[in-house]
């Protein structure tokens, strides 16, 4: 994974779930009040938007999370899927899945550590907002609806489908695409 694509990935991801690169094992994902559905986002970096594309099932316990940009004029589409411990990274490109073994975790936005400063509507649904020194977050019941880093927004959800229709494939590696597995243990 070269530099540039690191850079925007380890913001979506630290939005989506907490990997911090490959070395992280566990993760923080979604929790969201319904069951199955759809969220779209946008993430914001420097001039560049990233659509995000969240299929989330069981509460997000399952989650795959399309992204579609441009970084210094090349398209970014990829996907990052989690399931039963692990997370896939798809490079559609190579038609390669890379699946790295991960532990779910729900520390990523402990609340202990912001103030809760109100709320506030967010596509009508009522979000508590949280405040610390550089970050503010909304988030309905469990889910980050926006972030804002030195205030300005940088993630904010601008659709959600509840308990949609997801597509019957969305959870599956296609057959043509190559899987990489890669194992590691820090605990040994």
């Amino acid at each position: 994974m070269n530099s540039s694509i690191c850079q925007w990935c380890f913001i979506i991801v630290l939005i989506v779930a907490n990997i911090g690169g490959i070395t992280a094992q566990r993760i923080f994902v979604y929790e969201t009040p319904f069951a199955s559905g759809i969220v779209e986002a946008v993430y914001q970096k420097d001039s560049t938007d990233y659509q995000i594309k969240i299929y989330v099932m069981d509460h997000g316990a399952r989650l795959s999370a399309d992204i579609l940009g441009k970084h210094k004029g090349k398209p970014i589409n990829k996907r990052i899927l989690y399931a039963n411990g692990f997370r896939y990274t798809f490079d559609h490109k190579k038609k390669l899945v890379t699946k790295v073994p991960q532990e779910r975790d729900s520390a990523l936005y402990a609340l202990d550590y912001y103030t809760k400063t109100g709320t506030d509507d967010i596509l009508a649904y009522q979000c508590n907002v949280y405040k610390s020194k550089q970050l503010k977050l909304w988030f309905y019941e469990q889910l980050l609806m926006k972030l804002a880093v030195e205030g300005k927004v940088i993630y904010y959800v601008k659709f959600i489908n509840e308990n949609a229709a997801l597509p019957t494939n969305i959870f599956n590696i296609p057959s043509d695409y190559e899987l990489r597995e890669i194992n590691y243990n820090f605990d040994n």
